[in-house]
């Protein structure tokens, strides 16, 4: 009875988290929050939640929040993922070298208006990029095959080990464990949808320079 009031009490906090992120209107937190206190809810209720109607509830989510929250801004992001594919596709051996995305981003951007078809809607999105949004694609573009190698032994290993946990849902988990657990996972979805990771170096370089 007073693990599930503890885990009663985490759910409070990590719903008041997501409260503010909606405030904040922080998309990519709010989902990573959502799918970080779905796996709570279901530590502490101790029930095990279907894969499918998680992954239909998460996408429905996506749609919603891409749709209905700064679509301009989804815009972009659908440019910029399209210009840094071709910039994958031009250095898939060795990458453009690490913290060199927002240097030939710029001159791709040139090139793809130059070359391409685009509409009215991308010329208005088209800003002075310095991140791709997505700090696991920045990566592999700039580190080529050995980055998209490594980001899949990584997810793979990481996958093993969260399901190795999460197999017998009966463990208790304490408080402290529960709330890492949400903010690790808040930090690792966010990161597919904007720049966690590069911003934080960004300002610990300028911290230190």
């Amino acid at each position: 009875m007073k693990n599930q009031t503890n885990g009663i009490d985490i759910i409070v906090i990590c719903a008041l988290i997501i409260i503010i992120e909606v405030i904040a209107k922080s998309r990519a937190l709010i989902l990573g929050s959502t799918i970080g206190l779905l796996f709570i809810y279901q530590r502490t209720t101790r029930r095990k939640i279907s894969i499918m109607r998680s992954a239909m509830f998460i996408l429905s989510l996506a749609i919603f929040l891409s749709v209905c929250f700064k679509q301009d801004s989804s815009m972009g992001r659908i440019l910029i993922y399209k210009i840094g594919w071709n910039i994958f596709e031009n250095h898939l051996n060795k990458g453009i070298g690490l913290g060199n995305f927002k240097v030939v981003y710029k001159d791709y951007q040139i090139d793809y208006f130059k070359n391409h078809p685009y509409s009215i809607k991308d010329l208005l999105v088209a800003d002075n990029t310095q991140f791709a949004f997505n700090d696991y694609f920045q990566f592999i573009i700039e580190t080529g095959w050995v980055g998209l190698t490594s980001f899949v032994l990584l997810s793979a290993i990481l996958y093993s080990m969260v399901s190795q946990r999460n197999e017998n849902v009966n463990r208790k988990m304490g408080k402290m464990e529960l709330l890492a657990s949400f903010v690790l996972t808040t930090i690792l979805v966010a990161a597919a949808f904007t720049h966690v990771f590069e911003s934080g170096v960004a300002t610990f370089e300028q911290t230190v320079s």
